[in-house]
């Protein structure tokens, strides 16, 4: 104790102040050591509370976005589908609508062909009869001027056949 002394520390000093350090130690340890363990303890458990929930999130929202990826492969396909439909009635539509065309085209055709008959053989049957006419009517003339006894009836006969034949 005397080597206390002689650096000048007090003993009872010394003593008074390692008491009061071993109570402030027991304080600070009771009251604020303790409580600050038990909030970092709670603090630490929140954390990893919320960092195992958002991996769990993180796992949904892969989750999400790869089901997501399903359902619009899924679309694109019936859209695909709807789209090759849509252009098979288009085709099917456009050649029946082809088809009619033509139909109403070779009807009016032949309808037109069989109007052109009609009035070929009308115009031929009016040459003819215009024909015969005249051939009538120049066949009486030679006969009026007296030119039959020159031209046999044979002759006469023979053009009148052959013009009916070629009308």
């Amino acid at each position: 104790m005397e080597i206390l002394a002689n650096l000048g520390i007090d003993s009872k000093l010394f003593a008074a102040q390692l008491v009061n350090f071993a109570l402030l130690l027991f304080i600070l340890h009771r009251f604020l050591y303790k409580p600050l363990l038990v909030i970092f303890q709670k603090r630490s458990e929140t954390i990893e509370k919320s960092l195992k929930e958002a991996a769990e999130i993180e796992q949904r929202v892969k989750e999400t976005a790869k089901m997501q990826e399903e359902i619009l492969a899924t679309a694109r396909g019936e859209a695909q589908a709807i789209l090759v439909k849509a252009q098979t009635i288009a085709d099917e539509k456009q050649a029946a609508a082809v088809e009619k065309a033509e139909a109403k085209v070779a009807a009016v055709v032949a309808d037109a062909k069989e109007k052109i008959a009609a009035e070929k053989r009308q115009m031929l049957t009016e040459a003819r009869e215009e024909l015969g006419g005249l051939v009538i009517t120049a066949v009486e003339k030679i006969l009026e001027t007296g030119l039959s006894k020159q031209i046999p009836e044979k002759l006469i006969a023979d053009v009148v056949e052959k013009t009916k034949k070629s009308i």
